[in-house]
């Protein structure tokens, strides 16, 4: 049984057409694959951020981290005999200050396609000029009319475009490239892993638009990016479409590999597919990935389909921490003692599950706990509690202190043999591509 494991970095559940008739936009090509297999419909992200949820996508671990006494995935089926391949576009998960994550163990071929991005002298410009303005702002204040002014003038300089990771598309061909190799056998685990729902949202245009269109959108994020508050009404619906152009242009290259693929191989093939967790788009007063609790960050979707998977629509709670236990199943590999997810292809053990555990932070330890009812929030010094049917958040950990407590019992006993203690290396060799990637996404702000 091959495996083809797409994740997409910053993917909304509700910008899924399958699982959202009102979605924004119109995916097609996942809806085709949750039409043939598992569509979870209350699937739930380890946090709202890359580096709190993608180590446990490969480790099935909550923690944040592999170290170096933990399999992962890959290498469970490296030992099993499959050949296996990483194209991971996201360079903060390996960049210098996430070697402890080690996401490349286990990889016959490991690639971040980081040749594929702009030069380095590129960013520091941008980065300079966005530098100007956050001392506009702080010196004048965001309502000042020097701020007003600069806000409007800079989105339009003549600065280079930004384009810090590659496409969908070139990621395509990477994984095609890698398979057509003779020397690739079959079985095969492929992890893509695709920012093109993350912004800077720079789709590419397969239309006559031009040159104009591309300078409009490098002016919208340019503004994004720097200076959120000083977005308009206008051009946060703007914002809006630009993410969902990005999801829908992933949506394509999506269907373009699975047909691909299927074209290559000779034994079965399934696909699973999932994000590491959403995104904000003006929900709450902001844009972006925040370390918050909200659905819009850690609902997100995941998709189980191809030979010999039966489809069906899920509605039990699971979670990325489940996709490892899954994965080992479709390749008939034992399940690592370490992993604490169970497979989705099994919904039987699901029975005793009562609810989800996402971080929201490591340092301070935050945690949210998700059942049918409720969901639980602890912070080092608080606990919260918010009604899921309730539309606005209101605290209502003081009229329900059983349930705080109930809560709070289950939470401690899936963490009680857990460590959140990173070691980190003390000396690393800093890779000034990398560095500067990780700044052009916005991951670094110096």
């Amino acid at each position: 049984m091959n495996v083809v494991y797409l994740t997409a970095d910053s993917l909304r559940f509700d910008h899924i057409s399958y699982f959202n008739p009102d979605s924004p936009v119109s995916t097609p090509n996942i809806d085709e694959l949750a039409r043939e297999g598992l569509a979870f419909e209350r699937a739930y992200s380890n946090g709202p951020h890359t580096t709190l949820s993608a180590p446990t996508m490969l480790a099935g671990e909550y923690q944040p981290a592999i170290s170096g006494e933990t399999p992962t995935l890959a290498e469970s089926l490296q030992s099993a005999g499959y050949s296996t391949a990483g194209i991971c576009t996201n360079v903060q998960l390996v960049g210098y200050k996430l070697n402890h994550m080690q996401l490349w163990r286990g990889f016959d071929e490991f690639d971040t396609m980081l040749s594929a991005v702009r030069q380095r002298s590129e960013v520091k410009i941008e980065k300079a000029a966005g530098l100007v303005g956050s001392t506009v702002e702080s010196t004048f204040g965001s309502d000042s009319l020097p701020f007003r002014v600069f806000t409007s003038v800079f989105p339009y300089l003549p600065l280079p475009m930004t384009v810090p990771t590659p496409h969908a598309g070139a990621v395509n061909e990477r994984a095609l490239e890698w398979l057509d190799d003779p020397e690739v056998d079959e079985p095969f685990f492929l992890w893509g892993f695709n920012l093109d729902p993350h912004e800077p949202w720079m789709p590419p245009t397969e239309d006559s638009r031009g040159i104009r269109d591309r300078i409009r959108r490098h002016r919208l994020n340019r503004k994004y990016r720097y200076f959120e508050s000083a977005l308009d009404e206008n051009e946060q619906d703007l914002v809006r479409d630009l993410y969902a152009e990005s999801v829908a242009y992933w949506d394509r290259k999506v269907g373009e590999l699975v047909s691909a693929i299927r074209e290559r191989t000779n034994e079965p093939t399934t696909f699973v597919v999932t994000s590491d967790h959403g995104e904000l788009l003006g929900e709450y007063g902001t844009f972006g990935h925040s370390g918050g609790p909200e659905d819009e960050l850690l609902h997100v979707p995941l998709i189980v389909s191809g030979d010999g998977v039966e489809a069906a629509d899920v509605h039990s709670l699971v979670q990325n921490i489940d996709v490892v236990a899954t994965i080992a199943d479709l390749a008939e590999t034992s399940v690592p003692e370490n992993v604490r997810g169970k497979s989705l292809l099994s919904m039987d053990e699901f029975a005793d599950r009562r609810g989800v555990l996402s971080l929201l932070s490591v340092d301070p330890l935050t945690l949210a706990y998700r059942t049918d009812e409720w969901q639980y929030v602890r912070t080092e010094d608080d606990e919260q509690l918010y009604a899921t049917d309730e539309e606005r958040r209101v605290d209502v950990a003081h009229d329900h202190p059983s349930v705080v407590v109930e809560l709070a019992d289950e939470v401690d006993s899936l963490l009680a043999d857990v460590s959140f203690d990173v070691e980190r290396p003390d000396d690393v060799t800093v890779d000034p591509e990398i560095q500067d990637r990780l700044h052009s996404l916005g991951y670094l702000d110096e």
